[in-house]
């Protein structure tokens, strides 16, 4: 054999080989843009499956915060409902004549055991008409002491007093009321 023909032995055998590793390398290198685009879409679920998750956890959050700030806010409604309430109930009784005063005084001085009154606290702005009640009821009064409210009593025993006082009355009723109040004014859905 000629060296012509070693040398084109050598360049054959070359280019068969040549080509195999050529055709080995695109069919690694197809195999591992496979893997990767399978990757990619693997990557691509699972980023799709958090955000879904997150959004949702979002949409959560806000539906949740807006219903506490809906909550909040119907509270901060009712108490200024009932603050109103309050306010303007107490500037009623404040304005009301002598005689519709001297009345509702009456009614509730009725209520007061009878021979119990050591001491009569009364309204300063009042006074006058707290005592006349007191007598056309004919309750035996101690003393007389000024309060530092505007209208009312509190009758003081030797075991107990009992308060009249306008104002904490009106409290206690609002009090007591306050929840069919806010549900008349805010009615639930």
């Amino acid at each position: 054999m000629a060296l012509r023909d070693i040398t084109q032995k050598i360049i054959s055998d070359s280019n068969v080989e040549s080509e195999r590793i050529k055709k080995g390398a695109e069919a690694k290198s197809l195999e591992i843009a496979r893997e990767k685009d399978a990757s990619i879409v693997a990557l691509k679920k699972e980023f799709q499956v958090k955000l879904e998750r997150e959004l949702k956890e979002q949409k959560k959050r806000a539906r949740s915060q807006a219903e506490q700030e809906g909550r909040l806010a119907e509270d901060r409604a009712r108490y200024e409902m009932i603050t109103e309430v309050r306010e303007k109930a107490n500037s009623e009784l404040s304005e009301m004549s002598d005689s519709e005063y001297k009345e509702i005084l009456k009614t509730l001085m009725k209520r007061v055991p009878k021979g119990s009154c050591q001491s009569l606290v009364l309204p300063e702005n009042r006074e006058v008409i707290t005592k006349e009640a007191a007598k056309e009821l004919g309750l035996e009064v101690g003393s007389f002491e000024k309060g530092d409210f505007e209208s009312g009593f509190v009758v003081k025993t030797a075991d107990s007093e009992y308060n009249f006082i306008f104002s904490k009355l009106i409290n206690e009723v609002l009090s007591d009321k306050e929840d069919k109040i806010a549900s008349m004014l805010f009615p639930s859905e």
